[in-house]
């Protein structure tokens, strides 16, 4: 420090800082439990990093300016995301994903194959909608719905009056 009002500028910044900096040590040590693999059980994963991410935000609260809380903060959404899309949660994936727009810090190669693999996924399941709804359509249905319930056309009239006295 060139002098001893630098050196004290310094440390009232560290000491203002100090809860921010606590927070993002505690966040850091969850995330690599996090990223070890089989250390946190799979039930437990999913409200693990929503309390990691929390930490990092309440670090970033506290000092917008905290340039570990803003890199931990990115990592630890892009496990996030990564993880959600391995289990098959595209849309909280892909949620993850929207919120790292805004975070210079975000791993861009990591951040690219995560996007290409949801825009993967998203055209598959619209290739699966569209197969979906001709079969619908080549049913006789008008269009396809949760819960749709095929049924064969009959050949011939309908069976009515079966059980009734005088019905053939």
């Amino acid at each position: 420090f060139p002098d001893v009002a630098a050196f004290q500028r310094a440390l009232r910044e560290f000491l203002a800082h100090e809860e921010s900096l606590k927070l993002v040590e505690e966040a850091a040590a969850e995330l690599r439990r996090l990223e070890e693999p089989g250390a946190v059980p799979r039930e437990d994963r999913y409200a693990r990093f929503q309390a990691t991410l929390s930490g990092y935000g309440e670090a970033l609260h506290l000092w917008p300016g905290n340039d570990d809380a803003l890199a931990g903060q990115a990592r630890a959404v892009l496990a996030f995301a990564e993880e959600a899309f391995d289990r098959g949660d595209v849309g909280l994936a892909a949620v993850q994903v929207a919120t790292l727009e805004a975070n210079p810090r975000a791993d861009a190669t990591r951040l690219a194959a995560l996007r290409a693999a949801l825009a993967a996924q998203r055209a598959r399941r619209a290739a699966v909608e569209l197969t979906t709804r001709a079969d619908h359509t080549s049913l006789g249905c008008s269009g396809a719905r949760p819960g749709c319930i095929h049924r064969r056309r009959r050949r011939g009239p309908p069976l009515r009056g079966r059980g009734e006295a005088g019905s053939h």
